[in-house]
């Protein structure tokens, strides 16, 4: 797997491209972050992360770095393969009449 472009000379080079700036939805985050046009084409929100010492400015995918948007995406992930269980579960024999 490729390494992730860091910075935003890399970034275009890699081919995404600056939509707009916006602020994260989940209320317990609230960041300000860069929507970006991957080079497939979908939108993806980054997060700017300060240089230490003076160096460069990074970007990271925003969802990598939010605590409720991971929380979120975990939880979807156990719902889906509970509701996956359960069908599994209630499935019948559809000759059967109970």
């Amino acid at each position: 797997m490729a390494e992730w472009p860091k910075t935003k000379e890399q970034l275009q080079e890699a081919g995404y491209s600056y939509v707009k700036l916006g602020i994260c939805a989940f209320r317990e985050c609230s960041a300000v972050i860069v929507w970006a046009k991957t080079p497939g084409g979908k939108s993806m929100p980054l997060h700017r992360l300060l240089g230490l010492h003076g160096g460069p400015a990074t970007w990271e995918p925003h969802f990598a770095t939010c605590l409720p948007a991971r929380r979120e995406a975990e939880q979807r992930r156990k719902d889906s393969k509970g509701d996956v269980t359960q069908q599994c579960l209630n499935l019948q024999d559809p000759k059967s009449t109970t």
